[in-house]
């Protein structure tokens, strides 16, 4: 047994990239072909290799922006311009490493194992499946191994097992309509000889999971002034209980004056109002 690396570049168009995002590739090997080719000695020595790979490039953007969400007027009325947006909100990024142990017995119809000589571990999502808050990513690490049994009528020998696994995360604020997305990697593979036809495999998977919420918001796109809409005359100071649900803006705008106002003239320290509160809301 020989491992080898066959390094590779390749440069990926993608339409509507930009330099600031952030990418991530995901390569797959899809076809593998190898043919046996002698040296310069005669010796079949060379393998000659064709791998055909598969690539899934997905790229983002964070941006920073200031909106308008809601606006009013403190002397005339306001006439508010909203459009849709329909945004992404990320509900919670998580990453767990999950430790899988299991004794393997050789298939009966192999000969018993003398030395171990390749074990190699891929991991695969099967299921994502969401209860309440709670999600579970489901999947399995495919095993191969390759030994020496000491036979001569088969002295080499090889078998593949399948170990599941289960994990999972409590992912706060999810809905019915979140976007599950999960990825698994096995970080770490050790194989000790228990016996003749006895191996146990030790794996370490790493699984990232991403909750993103679909969402929309009307958010204000123009603004423009009603000078013929007149308030009607307001007392000079009033005197208001604060009620259950009420904020600072909620009430500025319901009595045309300005939070910043309220705050200074109720010596405020914070724009949280509790409910009963005694606030003076001044003209």
């Amino acid at each position: 047994v020989m491992e080898h690396t066959v390094q590779f570049s390749e440069i990926l168009d993608v339409e509507g990239l930009a330099e600031t995002m952030t990418g991530e590739v995901d390569y797959s090997v899809r076809d593998c072909y190898f043919e046996v080719c002698p040296d310069s000695d005669g010796d079949k020595r060379i393998l000659k290799c064709e791998i055909v790979l598969e690539g899934a490039v997905r790229a983002s953007e964070t941006v920073e922006c200031t909106v308008i969400e809601d606006a009013y007027g403190t002397c005339c009325g306001v006439e508010l311009e909203k459009e849709s947006y329909s945004l992404e909100q990320l509900t919670g990024s998580f990453t767990q490493q999950l430790t899988i142990k299991e004794p393997v017995s050789i298939p009966d119809y192999l000969p018993p194992i003398q030395r171990l000589c390749d074990c190699s571990a891929k991991s695969t999502i099967e299921n994502i499946s969401v209860d309440g808050n709670c999600v579970t990513v489901s999947g399995a690490v495919g095993c191969s191994f390759l030994y020496l049994s000491g036979e001569q009528t088969m002295p080499i020998a090889g078998f593949a097992h399948i170990l599941p696994f289960s994990q999972s995360f409590e992912a706060e604020g999810i809905k019915s309509d979140s976007l599950c997305d999960a990825k698994a990697e096995v970080v770490h593979t050790s194989c000790t000889i228990n016996g003749d036809k006895v191996l146990e495999i030790r794996a370490i998977v790493q699984i990232s999971l991403k909750v993103i919420t679909p969402c929309t918001a009307r958010l204000i796109s123009g603004i423009s002034l009603n000078t013929e809409k007149k308030f009607p005359k307001a007392p000079s100071a009033r005197i208001y209980f604060v009620q259950k649900g009420d904020t600072l803006w909620n009430n500025a705008k319901k009595y045309h004056t300005s939070p910043d106002a309220l705050m200074s003239s109720n010596q405020l320290d914070s724009e949280i109002l509790p409910a009963g509160k005694c606030i003076y809301i001044f003209k």
